[in-house]
């Protein structure tokens, strides 16, 4: 790293990061998404998805892991890992899921979501998992493009459900 870049770190997020969690998954998914639905389509999924509750809920899920990616003081990325019952689609015990992976814009292509990757990897090593899996929505060319740089592979398809409206999302994996 070079001597001016500022301090690049992954933390776990416990319940007392729940704003600046909320804040960050909100203006990360609306800027990765809203341009590609509808204001309604939108407005519906972030107060269902990032609602207080349902994020206090996510965070205090003994099957659920966030890792916040902070650069000097500010949050500009994060990654929610799943386990067991907390998988958005049963894939088994000896299976990881990345549920979100978000990475400010400004941030992008800066090698971030590489590093959240690794992390992911290296957690799934830790609870012995055998594979790691996510669902990436099948018209996100770049994300797709992402993962496969990283070794994942597409292995089937399932429904992403967005305000009222069903997306294919592709589902890829990677062995552990």
């Amino acid at each position: 790293m070079e001597k001016n870049t500022p301090d690049i770190r992954i933390e776990k997020c416990g319940p007392d990061d729940l704003l600046k969690l909320r804040d960050l998954a909100i203006r990360t998914f609306v800027d990765t998404y809203a341009i590609h639905n509808t204001e309604e389509v939108m407005a519906d999924y972030l107060q269902q998805a990032f609602n207080k509750q349902q994020l206090q809920r996510e965070l205090s899920h003994p099957e659920s892991e966030f890792y916040v990616l902070i650069c000097g003081p500010d949050w500009v990325g994060y990654i929610k890992l799943n386990e067991g019952s907390a998988q958005t689609e049963n894939q088994g015990g000896e299976a990881m899921e990345i549920e979100r992976i978000y990475v400010d814009n400004r941030f992008h292509g800066q090698g971030l979501g590489k590093m959240m990757i690794v992390k992911a990897l290296a957690v799934a090593r830790e609870k012995n998992k055998e594979r790691i899996w996510l669902g990436v929505w099948e018209h996100n060319p770049r994300a797709i493009r992402f993962y496969q740089g990283q070794g994942f592979e597409k292995t089937g398809t399932h429904v992403f459900r967005i305000g009222g409206e069903d997306q294919i999302d592709w589902v890829m994996e990677i062995e552990v």
